[in-house]
């Protein structure tokens, strides 16, 4: 019986004995690995010689550093020996190293929960497979998986009343009457749908005073939260009651909580507002269709609005509920003109407060209700100290400008610039991929350059399955016509050789396929109708991530397994379930490769053949 081999030849106390002393290294790898030193610690042992020559530099030739990489590239070597992976070697980027042994353990660790469930009778089918999938419940240990906002949570903009527009056109914004409007009644009812920013006139000609440049009697520092009352806005009433307070202050402070991952243009969650004396956190999902109420005390020039960075800020006020702001105080803006170190507001808490921001919260899913106590607590904070921090940088900015108002007036002014800002949606641009491409370092050739620029674009905008049927109709009978009259390659050779008999010469030297060929060439159809990461109302990361996209475009795979293969161990649910549209597309992108290189060399010809017939006209004129 050489062939075969019995179960008792393998006995099952090796296998635990094999699992006990892996279980050791990998506890003896964490220990050693939780000693190195991270984040500011690492950056200060970096300083020392001694440091960079023993673990790390930025030439990768520290002892320790070179070592584990050396690991790294020998354990990627070995597993991927059997696949068509390049080779890494000691060139390659550590964070590639990384993402290679992650995805290879991921899917091995997957492999093994699959055999367990096998092997207890606990295995899913495949539609449970891909519910698990798209519900986003695997372990979150790849690069896709440990985006926070992948919780699989249900989509809240199903549920606004407004129509999100994810179409490829200008954003058309939202329109509200005026208010404090300069003038006269005449202007008051003017929106924003003329193009122009509504408010325009009004920021630049606010009239500030003295309690706009500078803090009135002594600044005192803010009450801790837990001291302060707060509010969560939930209800259209108290959406008044909170416009109401806001309209009797001289500031209160700004931030908002963002979401873009499953969503294509993003959308707002919180918008967090603090006066002098308590804090407010509104739920900007539950009142979408409400937050306009608010408009006439964000736009009052008498009420100073304090931000942090609010570049962003402005748009998604704009873009979510055709809020504008007048009279606004940058504190990101205020860094900038003191010349600070950072510009963070992490920086700012630290430095006027003595508080720590919670960084693991700054790419929270904020669509999730309620919010932990952690998570409100890190919203609070980013505007309950901002009035303080506020105070503290005008009083810095009369001290380095000599006690004159200058620096403070040079800050409001780049405020101003910030507030005049308006949303733009993001419109796609067919050579967007090749800012991607130069970014990205990585070369590609000719192919997979057009297969990358072709599935760049099928995750923006490609047609749905029923409107590529249509498309292609339409197609076909486009080819029709042009089969009738001339393609790209006659109306050239008319151009180049000026001759109509020459009309049909090269198409006549050309078999059915290659006739069908150019022709599909020359009808480059516009109308881009169907939509996946805009119909879908998801992020084009979430459709198709970008490394993803890298590793597609240079294997180039031709069926659906091998298409698989590649994303596993994390398939992105659309590529799943538009697999058909991807490989059509990686083949249409292949075949007019192929079919614009035989364009170039029929172009060649043609200009040869016309060149041969001008000498030979002026040979039989010289006779």
């Amino acid at each position: 019986m050489s062939g075969e081999m019995k179960d008792e030849e393998v006995p099952a106390v090796d296998g635990e004995a094999m699992c006990k002393q892996l279980g050791s290294c990998v506890v003896g790898a964490v220990r050693a690995s939780n000693n190195l030193p991270s984040l500011s610690d690492y950056a200060f042992y970096s300083t020392f010689a001694s440091f960079k020559k023993r673990v790390a530099n930025k030439k990768n030739t520290g002892q320790l550093e070179s070592r584990i990489l050396s690991m790294m590239s020998r354990l990627v070597s070995h597993v991927e020996s059997g696949s068509n992976q390049e080779e890494p070697g000691m060139s390659a980027e550590p964070e590639d190293l990384l993402e290679r042994v992650v995805d290879f353990a991921d899917a091995r660790l997957e492999r093994v929960d699959n055999l367990i469930d096998e092997l207890t009778g606990k295995a899913p089918n495949a539609e449970e497979i891909a519910l698990r999938t798209e519900a986003g419940k695997f372990k979150k240990t790849s690069k896709i998986r440990t985006r926070p906002e992948d919780l699989g949570i249900p989509k809240p903009q199903q549920k606004f009343d407004d129509v999100i527009d994810n179409s490829n056109t200008p954003f058309c914004p939202k329109s509200w009457p005026k208010v404090h409007g300069r003038g006269g009644e005449e202007r008051r009812g003017e929106t924003a749908s003329s193009g122009r920013h509504p408010y325009e006139e009004e920021i630049e000609g606010i009239d500030y005073r003295s309690q706009h440049l500078f803090p009135e009697g002594e600044v005192v520092r803010p009450r801790d939260m837990q001291e302060t009352p707060f509010t969560w806005v939930e209800t259209e009433q108290q959406l008044l009651d909170l416009h109401k307070t806001l309209s009797g202050c001289k500031e209160f402070a700004v931030d908002l909580e963002h979401h873009s991952y499953r969503s294509f243009q993003g959308f707002t969650c919180l918008i967090q507002i603090s006066t002098r004396e308590q804090d407010f956190i509104v739920d900007a999902i539950q009142l979408r269709g409400q937050l306009h109420q608010l408009l006439p005390a964000f736009t009052d020039p008498s009420i100073t609005k304090v931000f942090h960075g609010a570049d962003s800020d402005i748009r998604w006020l704009q873009r979510d509920f055709g809020l504008y702001v007048v009279n606004m105080f940058d504190t990101g803006q205020a860094c900038r003109v003191l010349e600070f170190p950072s510009y963070g507001l992490a920086y700012l808490l630290h430095r006027f407060c003595d508080e720590e921001a919670d960084k693991q919260y700054q790419l929270a899913d904020w669509r999730v209700r309620p919010l932990t106590k952690e998570m409100m607590k890190y919203a609070r904070m980013d505007t309950h100290y901002l009035l303080y921090i506020y105070d503290q940088l005008r009083m810095l900015l009369r001290e380095k400008g000599a006690g004159g108002d200058q620096l403070v007036r040079t800050v409001l002014s780049r405020s101003n610039d910030v507030s005049k800002l308006q949303y733009e949606k993001d419109v796609f641009d067919p050579s967007a991929y090749l800012h991607v491409l130069k970014r990205s370092g990585r070369l590609l050739n000719p192919r997979q350059s057009s297969v990358f620029a072709r599935l760049f674009e099928w995750r923006d905008q490609v047609r749905s399955r029923a409107e590529m049927m249509l498309q292609k109709e339409k197609e076909e009978e486009e080819l029709l016509m042009i089969m009738m009259t001339e393609t790209e390659i006659e109306i050239e050779m008319k151009m180049t050789m000026g001759m109509v008999k020459m009309k049909r010469h090269c198409l006549m030297e050309m078999d059915e396929e290659q006739q069908k060929q150019l022709a599909l060439s020359a009808v480059k159809s516009t109308d881009m109708t169907g939509q996946v990461a805009r119909s879908h109302d998801e992020s084009t990361d979430f459709v198709l991530p970008t490394n993803l996209l890298f590793k597609i475009s240079t294997a180039l795979p031709d069926s659906r397994s091998s298409l698989l293969d590649i994303c596993r161990p994390h398939v992105p649910p659309l590529v799943r379930e538009l697999h058909v549209d991807v490989l059509e597309r990686i083949q249409s992108a292949l075949r007019d490769q192929e079919g614009g290189d035989l364009q170039q060399q029929t172009r060649r010809s043609v200009r040869m053949e016309a060149i041969k017939e001008v000498y030979m006209d002026v040979d039989e004129s010289g006779e």
